[in-house]
């Protein structure tokens, strides 16, 4: 039933949920991060601008991110409900609201608190917090979600499957 075994991205936040790198790139006006699951990009608006009416739902979302002293405020809206928020299938709907509070904890670890806000799907918000490492001999490679899956996980099941059809000795 994981919407990602049927070619669906990941989304937003699910995104940060498995353990590929990602990057951070900071320019006058917006913040990207660069993910290697699904080689999926964000753009978080930093510009001054609001939300705009209307927007149609993406996986990532449209994001906009103000300074709090030392910590990114990301407050994103219009994220495509056919994702799951975790890898453990927790649904939501296209009301989600999700506000991440990005910080340094020092050098070395990054701290996102994420809180999540979504009416139709849940009787009240809720958060979590993740600590990730910073890994500087990683880097963020090409990773196509259907073809590195389908490749590395299903395809070979599959012919094994073919050839046990092929001797008749599957059912």
């Amino acid at each position: 039933r994981d919407p990602n075994n049927n070619c669906i991205p990941p989304g937003m936040p699910r995104v940060y949920a498995v353990g590929r790198p990602f990057e951070i790139v900071q320019s006058p006006g917006r913040v990207h991060m660069l993910f290697e699951w699904d080689h999926s990009v964000r753009r978080i608006f930093t510009d001054g601008r609001k939300h705009p009416e209307g927007y149609y739902l993406t996986y990532m979302g449209w994001s906009i991110g103000s300074w709090d002293r030392d910590t990114l405020v990301v407050d994103t809206v219009g994220l495509h409900e056919k994702t799951w928020l975790d890898g453990i299938g927790t649904p939501h709907s296209d009301a989600l609201r999700v506000i991440e509070r990005i910080r340094r904890l020092d050098r070395e670890n990054l701290e996102i608190d994420f809180r999540f806000e979504d009416p139709k799907a849940f009787t009240r918000p809720w958060g979590a917090k993740k600590v990730y490492r910073w890994t500087p001999q990683w880097e963020v490679l090409e990773h196509i979600n259907c073809e590195d899956h389908l490749m590395e996980e299903h395809l070979p099941e599959h012919l094994r499957n073919l050839k046990d059809l092929l001797r008749g000795t599957n059912p």
